[in-house]
């Protein structure tokens, strides 16, 4: 019994369960650039990668000929932000979209950006299975946004 606790020991101390890709662990990284109003670039293993805010989608800031309405806030709200800042950095269930961007909720301390982004108004729910963690929040914050007529549901069509 002695023997069998002691091998049962020394295989429990030696084996570590295979550590999770830097990509799809909860993470934090510095910002080093603000994209717009629902991307950024952070330093990750010392590589600028680029990060896509799970389901919400900003206006766009570089749209053919113009920006999208609002875009220009989306992305200067963003900037307030996280600028500058560390981020917390949490998956759902894909790691990456289909440009290569590692698809994350976003947090500052204890602000929830993408939460921020919608119910102020600079984002709507852009729900994309099997990314769905929040989207019943996202489209009640938004809900909600609309109805008083928060950010782009004030002036955008």
């Amino acid at each position: 019994m002695e023997l069998l606790f002691s091998l049962l020991s020394f295989v429990l101390a030696w084996w570590q369960p295979a550590p999770q890709p830097a990509s799809l662990a909860e993470v934090v990284a510095p910002v080093v650039r603000v994209i717009d109003g629902d991307t950024i670039d952070v330093l990750l293993n010392g590589t600028t990668t680029r990060i896509r805010y799970i389901g919400i989608d900003t206006p766009e800031t570089y749209h053919t000929q113009s920006p999208q309405c609002y875009s220009r806030e989306a992305a200067a709200r963003n900037e307030a932000l996280v600028a500058g800042k560390e981020v917390r950095l949490v998956a759902d269930q894909e790691d990456k979209d289909k440009y290569e961007r590692l698809l994350r909720y976003v947090y500052v301390g204890d602000t929830f950006v993408n939460e921020a982004l919608v119910k102020e108004g600079y984002a709507k729910p852009m729900p994309i299975k099997p990314n769905t963690l929040h989207a019943a929040e996202f489209k009640a914050w938004a809900d909600e946004a609309a109805a008083s007529r928060q950010g782009l549901w004030s002036v955008c069509k």
